[in-house]
């Protein structure tokens, strides 16, 4: 909204590519963080060398991707910092848990037909409740939200089809 209101189509754009390269960023960390659990699955029975190693070669992989979607970004080295301490298990449990409830707000936020003085209320209430309960009404609403994500994504990918039949794409 801001960014409508104050910034030109440019500005806007802009802004459009940094978002569009944090997604391709954090799909790299998520799908990273989901091949270590793997070699962390209790079972598997893998020693603790096992496991380094497992280790060791997704971050490798993970290093190996970055170049590349740095180049596919024109070397744009936004997110090199996020390297600089070397890679640890800690760096992928913060991304994730920072990133975790993004979808519950969202979702909250459309509750409230956008309007952001009722969201902070409804985020205050949240706040507000036993961290139990908190808990519980925040995945719902993020499963809410990505439930929605994934029809809208479904109804769209049915209208493209749709359209490329039609147009005999």
């Amino acid at each position: 909204r801001w960014l409508l209101a104050n910034r030109t189509e440019a500005e806007r754009a802009i802004y459009q590519q940094y978002k569009l390269r944090e997604g391709e960023f954090y799909s790299l960390i998520s799908s990273t963080r989901q091949e270590l659990l793997s070699c962390y699955d209790g079972r598997n029975n893998s020693s603790f060398e096992q496991r380094q190693a497992c280790k060791e070669s997704i971050f490798n992989e993970m290093n190996r991707h970055y170049s590349e979607l740095k180049q596919s970004w024109d070397g744009n080295t936004a997110y090199d910092r996020w390297f600089e301490p070397g890679l640890s298990n800690a760096r992928f449990i913060s991304s994730h848990t920072y990133r975790y409830y993004i979808p519950a707000f969202d979702e909250l936020l459309r509750q409230q037909q956008g309007d952001m003085s009722s969201f902070y209320k409804a985020a205050k209430q949240l706040a507000e409740l036993p961290a139990g309960e908190r808990r519980t009404r925040m995945a719902n609403l993020r499963q809410v939200s990505i439930a929605a994500i994934s029809n809208t994504s479904k109804v769209s990918s049915g209208a493209a089809e749709n359209l490329s039949s039609k147009s005999g794409i």
